[in-house]
């Protein structure tokens, strides 16, 4: 793994069983058999989860999928005042022989786990933390030890999740018998957007009238007040999803009432999803610069979540103004402040 000389590692205490994981690891594979069905095949472009390379196409296929990742969930997250949900688009890619991260999992215990059905969750968790989490210096230390640990917030009491469950990525070329150097990214998503929407929304033809991601973000909400949102898509996607499941959705901002989300397609009238601002107001450069965040009321009137944009930690543009998140951690903490005297009364 590529490590931060001098840095510290963080670590988080995980639950390895809830109702939400369950979930997510046993209803992913009828979800991405069914996004396969509606897709070219080869897939170019997808889940990595269902992109095997020939060598290993006995072992998962589109239609035999590795099932997706589930949440990082922290063993006190829900019962903590303070906990905080870290929302992103997707997973990156992270099967070794396939991505070219330093911190991998090997195929071999992907497959071991798949086999296990419903009980190779908690080991899949475990291993992951292990393998993917702890020491990855390109996602998840930003993150823990920069952001989090950085704001005082203790780890425990935090859930790291995203709005695709799969590792959405383009197909690399490198050799069948080498790494094929998948590649996985925000701007990734942005380019394929049409192609990545199947794996939040589900596919046409889908008896449910909730999409199962709904359900599995709108649940972790409900153990929280706390919303960081890692990048644009992330913030447009809660507040969309947002704006669907609850009963009479209202958002504002914080430093002025009068600003909304202004783009049509976050409004529950429609299910279609653009890439785009959540608001032509609010860009990322906004939520660095000023006291400020979005506020989610499901009555119309009383504050329930507080939610922060920020940049991605993989962003180019938040490395170079937002090192280690310095900016960030001070407007992170008032907002943590602001909760405490506001949604917890």
């Amino acid at each position: 793994m590529r490590l931060v000389p001098g840095a510290e590692t963080k670590t988080m205490q995980l639950a390895t069983d809830d109702p939400v994981n369950r979930s997510i690891w046993t209803d992913s594979v009828a979800l991405q058999r069914k996004i396969a069905e509606h897709g070219t095949l080869p897939l170019r472009v997808g889940a990595q989860q269902a992109m095997p390379k020939a060598c290993d196409e006995a072992h998962f296929s589109p239609h035999d999928p590795l099932p997706w990742v589930p949440d990082l969930v922290g063993t006190n997250f829900g019962n903590d005042p303070k906990s905080v949900l870290v929302v992103a688009s997707s997973y990156n890619g992270f099967i070794a022989g396939y991505s070219a991260r330093q911190a991998v999992m090997p195929l071999a215990d992907y497959i071991d786990v798949k086999r296990n059905g419903a009980d190779g969750l908690g080991t899949f968790i475990s291993k992951f933390k292990d393998q993917v989490v702890d020491g990855d210096e390109d996602y998840y230390q930003p993150i823990l030890r920069d952001l989090l640990a950085g704001s005082g917030i203790a780890l425990e009491s935090c859930c790291l999740t995203d709005l695709c469950k799969a590792s959405f990525v383009q197909r690399g070329g490198g050799p069948d018998g080498g790494n094929r150097c998948d590649k996985g990214s925000d701007k990734i998503v942005q380019i394929f957007w049409q192609q990545w929407i199947p794996h939040v929304v589900g596919v046409y033809g889908d008896e449910r009238s909730v999409p199962l991601p709904y359900q599995w973000l709108w649940q972790r909400m409900q153990r929280c007040r706390l919303i960081v949102a890692l990048g644009t898509i992330a913030e447009y996607g809660v507040l969309k999803v947002f704006m669907r499941m609850a009963t009479a959705p209202r958002v504002w901002s914080w430093h002025d009432q009068t600003i909304v989300p202004d783009h049509p397609t976050t409004t529950a009238k429609t299910q279609d999803w653009e890439y785009a601002y959540a608001c032509s107001n609010r860009k990322l450069s906004h939520w660095l610069r000023a006291e400020d965040w979005w506020v989610l009321s499901d009555d119309g009137a009383r504050p329930h979540w507080f939610l922060l944009p920020v940049y991605h930690p993989a962003s180019a543009i938040g490395r170079g103004n937002d090192r280690q998140y310095h900016k960030t951690i001070p407007r992170l903490q008032r907002m943590i402040q602001a909760a405490t005297s506001t949604l917890c009364r």
